[in-house]
């Protein structure tokens, strides 16, 4: 899979739509996301260009309609905005940052043994 390029906030929205359920048309993602966001169908296309054009998403057209899938995973995507978000914050922000995710819902006990083996590789030496 490509490397994931920077998403706004308004195409992560297409992209977790495309990342439950793929593929989909433009109005079946229009359908889907029209009413929580008051997006006209003309908006969501023009954010389907924008992902098709960034390599974010990819599409078939089959008669009259294009069907569109993720280029990238979603956890490729967080990856790199967790990059980005790093790079852009300094290196003195990491654990304030870590700290703030961490603290931001109820983990769940794999993800706190995931956590736990994490630090404790780079405790070691490791990871880094």
């Amino acid at each position: 899979m490509p490397k994931p390029p920077p998403i706004t906030d308004a195409e992560w929205s297409l992209m977790d739509a495309l990342w439950a359920e793929s593929p989909r048309t433009a109005s079946g993602l229009h359908e889907e996301l029209s009413a929580p966001r008051d997006w006209s169908l003309a908006t969501v296309k023009t954010l389907l260009s924008r992902l098709t054009a960034k390599g974010a998403i990819r599409y078939v057209k089959e008669g009259k309609r294009f069907h569109y899938w993720p280029a990238v995973t979603r956890a490729a995507a967080v990856k790199a905005e967790g990059k980005s978000l790093m790079r852009r914050a300094g290196r003195d922000a990491h654990t304030p940052l870590i700290a703030y995710f961490l603290r931001q819902g109820k983990l769940r006990e794999d993800e706190i043994a995931e956590l736990r083996t994490l630090l404790d590789e780079l405790d070691d030496g490791g990871a880094r």
